[in-house]
């Protein structure tokens, strides 16, 4: 079909849109909820990365209008690939998401569906030296274990203060991902440019990315690339719900199989 943008959506008289083929008319309300969202919007035309041309519709008072249909696209396939990693249960998914307008989004995110998450600052080497990670994630826990048995009374007041502290540093950084035992096996990204080393990290260790990137990234760097607006809540908010109906599916999937696997396993009993 042809491309419906921001500027067809809000200029087409009612008369025009009578004229739509049906296939046409079911998309406009997915594409004016998108534009509500403000997913439409990409960065300044001055900052485009010469990569994400093919996702773009058009350029409008010098900003980049993502090609929506595209933008859905892109959405299906991430959800394809998600589903499937959480419906074989081979393994963690990882969000990242360190900026103010998408942090709390993101924590939230990773808690309704059970995933971890780095929503402050990402620690170099969280991917490429899991073994050094592991250890501080391990000792921050014995931190936590060791304070709630009451072992840290026999420690004199300096000493605790400092453990505190400790905890209090640990719990910022490692506490969405103190279950992490093993390298994940997907991560989620909330803008590529902002998280540049998560990014680079993830491509040096062979870890699939699903990324949400403006008009200004390489999607070559990503698995899954999520062309979208990265700035506005609204924006990421419609990007995260769509990714966790592909994880809800995909663990109603895993549910399914494990009932017939078992079932099957009975039977032949």
């Amino acid at each position: 079909m042809d491309i419906i943008g921001a500027t067809a959506v809000e200029q087409k008289k009612e008369e025009e849109l009578e004229t739509l083929t049906p296939e046409e008319q079911k998309d406009l309300p997915l594409f004016e909820e998108m534009i509500k969202a403000g997913v439409i919007y990409g960065r300044k035309k001055s900052k485009l990365n010469p990569h994400m041309k093919p996702y773009l519709y058009t350029f409008r008072n010098g900003v980049a209008l993502f090609d929506l249909s595209k933008v859905n696209e892109a959405v299906a396939r991430a959800q394809q690939f998600l589903s499937d990693i959480v419906t074989k249960g081979s393994g963690a998914i990882l969000v990242v998401a360190t900026q103010p307008s998408a942090k709390a989004l993101a924590k939230e995110f990773a808690a309704t569906h059970g995933l971890l998450y780095v929503t402050e600052r990402w620690l170099g080497g969280m991917l490429t030296n899991f073994k050094t990670i592991s250890a501080r994630i391990e000792y921050f826990k014995k931190l936590k274990t060791d304070r709630a048995a009451g072992k840290h009374e026999k420690h004199t007041k300096k000493e605790r203060l400092l453990m505190d502290r400790e905890m209090e540093k640990g719990a910022l950084f490692f506490g969405g991902v103190e279950n992490m035992t093993t390298l994940p096996k997907a991560l989620i990204v909330i803008d590529a440019n902002v998280h540049e080393t998560a990014m680079r990290e993830a491509n040096r260790a062979k870890i699939p990315v699903v990324a949400l990137l403006s008009s200004d990234a390489d999607p070559r760097r990503a698995t899954c690339p999520l062309p979208g607006n990265t700035n506005a809540r609204a924006s990421i908010s419609w990007f995260l719900e769509r990714l966790g109906a592909a994880l809800v599916a995909g663990k109603a999937m895993a549910a399914k199989n494990a009932a017939e696997a078992l079932a099957a396993a009975v039977k032949k009993a």
